[in-house]
């Protein structure tokens, strides 16, 4: 009996392998990318939720005049760029912010990306390939800061990026290229009285928000157009 054991369980393990279903890979694909489109939408819902409960405006009590007692801090949340043309193309996605107040930098990506041309969503979005990395500065000084193109408005952030996102469509067609230059501007809030929201979670000490420039470069099938970024925007914010 001792000898027929192994046999038995080599039987059984045959067996199970047979009988498994074959993984589909368009199947596991369609799965991968509406998990990642969720996790955007979900990435965005809390944004709006955390932003709904910090005072973002010009006079705002909620906005820092000095750096946190804490150097450093990770920051999600999401982003949207509005170009300005008939077809109105928009790009989206998640945002991630590294805060250093100990040297006074920003660093980051946009992440997650789709491009919605309808601005009705999950309909018609088209995931976009690649990130975009950005970095800048940070001047804390009431009497500094930075201006943006306006040259009117003082920020307490600046930050440039630029790379390419990709549409690459199945079946081999013509990729479309989203060549993205963007300048960042924000000010950094205290959200420490946020506290724990429902859906979201406890909310940490620190949020930035601003705009977002630039110009998006659209080329598909050999042929390119540039668009102007007219109000683009982010809002990240920390966790616990």
């Amino acid at each position: 009996m001792m000898y027929r054991t192994p046999l038995v369980a080599a039987a059984c393990s045959f067996i199970v392998s047979a009988c498994a279903a074959p993984i589909d890979p368009v199947a596991e694909e369609i799965a991968r990318d509406q998990a990642q489109y969720n996790a955007f939408v979900d990435a965005r819902r809390d944004a709006i939720t955390v932003d709904l409960n910090v005072d973002t405006s010009a006079s705002s009590s909620d906005l820092l005049s000095t750096a946190p007692t804490n150097d450093t801090a990770q920051l999600n949340g999401a982003y949207t760029l509005n170009a300005d043309s008939a077809i109105s193309p928009r790009i989206e996605g998640e945002m991630r912010m590294n805060v250093n107040f100990g040297n006074n930098t920003v660093s980051g990506s946009l992440h997650n990306n789709y491009h919605d041309p309808d601005h009705i969503g999950e309909s018609s979005v088209v995931e976009l390939d690649g990130s975009v990395g950005f970095s800048g500065n940070i001047d804390m000084d009431p009497s500094g800061g930075f201006v943006d193109s306006t040259n009117t408005t003082r920020w307490q952030m600046e930050a440039s990026g630029a790379d390419t996102l990709t549409d690459t469509p199945v079946g081999g067609d013509t990729a479309t290229i989203y060549r993205v230059d963007i300048d960042i501007n924000g000010n950094f809030y205290d959200t420490s009285a946020v506290g724990n929201l429902a859906g979201v979670g406890e909310v940490g000490d620190l949020a930035s928000a601003g705009q977002i420039e630039g110009n998006l470069d659209v080329t598909s099938a050999g042929d390119s157009t540039i668009y102007d970024i007219t109000s683009g925007s982010y809002f990240v914010y920390e966790l616990e």
